[in-house]
């Protein structure tokens, strides 16, 4: 997974870096918040951002406020570091749209474990967004193969009881068979969604 580090001191940079590949994740930097609101907009950005609270250009806050404002389908998680230690700096940063705080100098393994969890959060994200994808296309495909033989029912249906088509009243039997054909596989893609909406509540129970 793709991790962002924005901070304006390369030692710090340098330092979270090594730490964050050893675990695993590919590293963009940042050397300032301008540069890492550029990042973050882009066409394939990082899932996870540790930023620096204190950035030339925007601070780590004001990309949290961006991000939380503007964003995108996909989940961002955010970890502001900071030197500040308040409890209202913590409520503050939160509020404004950051996932996670911690106060530096940051403990390496609190910081591996902050960031796994942000991890998993973005992960099952994913799975939502693509499971909602997988709803709305089975209903778009649902509504389609509906359309049809309602379409077909109510149109013979009208045919049958007008008497301007004596030719179809007179076939009323074999009409009436085809009716209740499309009435059937119509009866049966309903069937299906019903299915699949209890499948549903069962996972969630």
């Amino acid at each position: 997974m793709k991790l962002l580090i924005a901070d304006d001191e390369i030692s710090t940079r340098t330092l979270l870096k090594t730490c964050v590949t050893k675990w695993g994740y590919t590293v963009v930097e940042a050397r300032d918040g301008l540069e890492a609101m550029t990042i973050l907009r882009s066409q394939d950005p990082p899932r996870i951002a540790v930023l620096d609270w204190m950035m030339p250009g925007l601070d780590g806050v004001e990309i949290c406020s961006r991000l939380q404002d503007n964003p995108n389908e996909q989940l961002t998680y955010t970890i502001l570091l900071t030197c500040k230690s308040d409890k209202e700096d913590a409520v503050h940063a939160l509020d404004q749209g950051a996932h996670d705080f911690l106060s530096k100098p940051v403990h390496v393994g609190e910081l591996q474990s902050r960031i796994a969890v942000g991890k998993r959060l973005v992960e099952a994200n994913d799975r939502l967004l693509e499971l909602d994808r997988l709803k709305n296309r089975f209903l778009r495909m649902a509504a389609h193969d509906l359309k049809n033989p309602l379409g077909f029912i109510i149109s013979m249906s009208e045919l049958l009881s007008d008497e301007n088509y004596p030719e179809v009243r007179r076939e009323q039997d074999k009409h009436l068979h085809a009716i209740r054909d499309s009435a059937a596989r119509m009866q049966g893609l309903v069937n299906d969604l019903l299915n699949v909406a209890h499948s549903k509540e069962e996972e969630k129970d």
